[in-house]
């Protein structure tokens, strides 16, 4: 398969705009209500109706027109990938994140400082997080950050964590499911319930301190909202 380049793409979109400035002009040098249309009122009544709306129909055309010749004008290129499909990046703001106090931090990340490096201790251990190809991946803290910033805000929205990275749009969802893939795999080490013991144990200290029976634990954390 041919690839199509943007110089194609920009001929195709004069071509297209050609065609409708010709159209159009067509339409302002025809009078329908002269056609030879035979003695039928239908046709008649079908003639009057298109004379009416003529003129608009050629205006709305040549406007589409000169959309299309602005359109082809703001291609340049050959289709490569180039200055044209980029926007300026900075990776300031996150390594200032990064450093904020621990207050700062937690309104960041929703965690604080030291649960995010425990975080990165334990996840770089994952060979998810090693590098394969020529281009080594961003570090770990990196590929945290991203998926706590993401899903740490209402919408969980992909634009915002891109900038605030500097990186691509596509890249902030691939480092979100590579984090989630390699929490999930934790789940067999971190996620198991306590054993009969443990619970008759648990229960009885928490009964003890607080007065509620049968209790084997609780949790406190930060709320990640996926959903409007």
């Amino acid at each position: 398969m041919v690839k199509e380049t943007l110089g194609g793409l920009q001929e195709d979109l004069y071509d297209d705009a050609s065609a409708l400035f010709a159209v159009a002009e067509t339409l302002d040098h025809v009078d329908l209500m002269n056609l030879n249309l035979e003695d039928d009122d239908d046709m008649d009544e079908l003639a009057q109706m298109l004379s009416r709306g003529q003129s608009d129909t050629a205006a709305i055309l040549r406007m589409y027109g000169a959309l299309f010749i602005e359109e082809a004008e703001s291609l340049k290129g050959d289709g490569m990938r180039g200055p044209y499909f980029q926007v300026q990046k900075s990776e300031d703001w996150f390594v200032c994140a990064l450093n904020m106090p621990d207050r700062e931090f937690r309104a960041i990340f929703r965690i604080s400082r030291l649960t995010f490096d425990i975080f990165c201790e334990i996840l770089e251990q994952n060979p998810l997080f090693l590098s394969r190809g020529r281009k080594p991946q961003h570090h770990i803290a990196w590929q945290l950050g991203a998926f706590l910033i993401r899903y740490g805000q209402l919408g969980s929205p992909v634009q915002d964590t891109s900038f605030k990275l500097g990186i691509g749009f596509g890249t902030v969802i691939l480092y979100c499911r590579r984090v989630i893939r390699a929490v999930h795999e934790l789940k067999p080490q971190y996620a198991r319930w306590f054993s009969e013991e443990h619970q008759l144990t648990t229960s009885a200290k928490i009964e003890a301190k607080i007065g509620f029976p049968n209790c084997v634990g609780s949790s406190d954390g930060s709320l990640f909202q996926t959903v409007e």
